[in-house]
């Protein structure tokens, strides 16, 4: 895919998964304290590092997320799920979100690629939340992700 001066595209992927007690759990990544958003967690995914060369954007979400977990992920099961236009400091920045469920016991861990993220954790929607409320939550996936929660159990 070609990239246009005037956006830049992001990925990000939800990962979620159903825990033993019929909850969603979600899967967020401690951002690098050197990256915009340090040290706070966020979904799976990234900048435009694979925009070129991706055949269509659930492959550039596909490659994003490979880049951060170590795990074998299936492109088939990436569901797109809302994308967000938002205006940057001299162009657009076009966010795509998609989500990928996986088993109850599975818990990736983070490649030792440099922009991957620290560590991975999964989190309650109380425990993201409450890290919403004392700032640890980047950017304004705290919202993206209430809103993937309210679609998954309302239908």
């Amino acid at each position: 895919m070609i990239k246009p001066n005037w956006f830049f595209p992001v990925a990000c992927v939800i990962f979620y998964r159903i825990n033993g007690k019929h909850h969603l759990e979600f899967l967020l990544g401690k951002r690098k304290e050197k990256e915009t958003e340090g040290g706070k967690w966020g979904l799976i995914g990234g900048t435009g590092a694979f925009w070129e060369g991706a055949e269509s954007p659930v492959d550039f979400a596909y490659r994003e997320a490979v880049y951060d977990l170590e795990t074998r992920l299936d492109q088939a099961w990436f569901q797109y799920f809302t994308h967000k236009v938002k205006r940057g400091l001299l162009n657009f920045i076009l966010e795509l979100y998609f989500s990928y469920e996986m088993g109850p016991g599975e818990w990736p861990p983070v490649t030792t690629n440099k922009k991957a993220p620290d560590d991975c954790r999964w989190f309650t929607m109380e425990d993201i939340r409450m890290m919403q409320g004392r700032g640890e939550i980047a950017f304004d996936n705290h919202a993206t992700i209430e809103e993937f929660n309210n679609q998954k159990w309302t239908g």
